[in-house]
């Protein structure tokens, strides 16, 4: 009885024949994709989250740990450090080591963008 009814189930599958719509797999692929690039962004989106909580909670644990264990109060060390007026020249040489590094990092950034673009162009 079942098998009859397999075969009535697929003669019927077969007699039906509907054709599809111009531009069918076009449309079916676009939206593929566009869920595609959704699924990534929110992949990106949360895995960017993640390592800010847990970066987060990494930088608390250690003030904790400094506060609480060691009883080291990390604000009034740096307060300390930053107002006294004996490290007033290493600070301002610090401050042109960092603004140093980061105009170089910047024409590196730049230099290396004007290369992909003039490689590209090609």
């Amino acid at each position: 009885m079942e098998m009859k009814k397999d075969k009535v189930i697929e003669q019927a599958l077969k007699s039906q024949v509907e054709t599809l719509p111009a531009g069918f797999e076009a449309m079916v692929m676009e939206k593929v994709f566009i869920e595609a690039k959704r699924k990534e962004r929110r992949s990106y989106v949360l895995n960017l989250l993640l390592i800010s909580i847990i970066s987060l909670g990494m930088l608390t644990g250690i003030f904790f740990l400094l506060k609480e264990v060691y009883s080291f109060n990390v604000f009034e060390h740096i307060a300390f450090n930053f107002f006294s007026l004996k490290n007033k020249d290493f600070f301002l040489f610090y401050f042109y080591i960092a603004f140093l590094i980061l105009g170089l990092l910047g024409v590196d950034h730049f230099l290396r963008q004007w290369v992909k673009k003039t490689k590209g162009s090609c």
